[in-house]
C-alpha cells in the first residue's frame, strides 16, 4: 500500500480519461503519435509527453494523517512549437487546479493547487519543456502515531 503511488496513478488515469494523454500502467510502449503519460519520467517514444513525479511532502501534521504531497507535472510539447506545449499544459491545469475531495485509492485529496510553473527551454530535438508544480493536500492512511 502506497498512498503516494495511489495519488500518481489516479492522477495519470484522470489525465488520460480527460483525453489529454495516454497512460498504460503495464509500461508498454507508446505510439509516436500519442501523448504518453509516465510516472517518474517522460516516455521516450513520443514527442508530446507528460511525467508525474512526487518530490516530497510538506506540512505533514504530527498527530493527524494529513500531508501535503508535492507533485511535478513535467510536460514536453511537439517539436518547434511553443504553443503546443501550452495546449498540453492548459487542460491539465483546468483538470487539477482547485480539485477537491477526490479519492485515489488510499489517498483522499482535500484540495490541489499549482504553486509554481517553470519553463525549461528546449531539448536537443526542439521540443519545449515546462514543469508545473502542484500541492495536493491529502488525508493519508492512519499510522501508529497518526490516527
Amino acid at each position: 500500500m502506497s498512498h503516494t503511488n495511489d495519488l500518481l496513478t489516479g492522477l495519470a488515469g484522470d489525465i488520460a480519461a480527460a483525453g489529454i494523454g495516454v497512460y498504460r500502467s503495464d509500461g508498454s510502449a507508446f505510439l509516436p503519435t500519442e501523448t504518453g503519460i509516465g510516472i517518474g519520467q517522460l516516455p521516450e517514444t513520443t514527442d508530446r509527453a507528460i511525467a508525474l513525479t512526487d518530490y516530497g511532502t510538506t506540512g505533514d501534521d504530527i498527530t493527524q494523517p494529513l500531508s501535503t504531497i508535492a507533485v511535478q507535472i513535467f510536460c514536453r510539447g511537439a517539436r518547434n512549437d511553443r504553443r503546443d506545449l501550452n495546449a498540453l499544459r492548459d487542460p491539465i491545469y483546468l483538470l487539477v487546479q482547485g480539485m477537491t475531495h477526490k479519492n485515489y485509492g488510499t489517498c483522499h485529496v482535500i484540495q490541489a493547487y499549482r504553486f509554481s510553473s517553470v519553463p525549461l527551454g528546449v531539448d536537443d530535438a526542439g521540443r519545449f519543456l515546462q514543469a508545473d508544480n502542484y500541492y495536493f493536500e491529502c488525508n493519508t492512511p492512519a499510522s501508529a502515531y497518526r490516527s
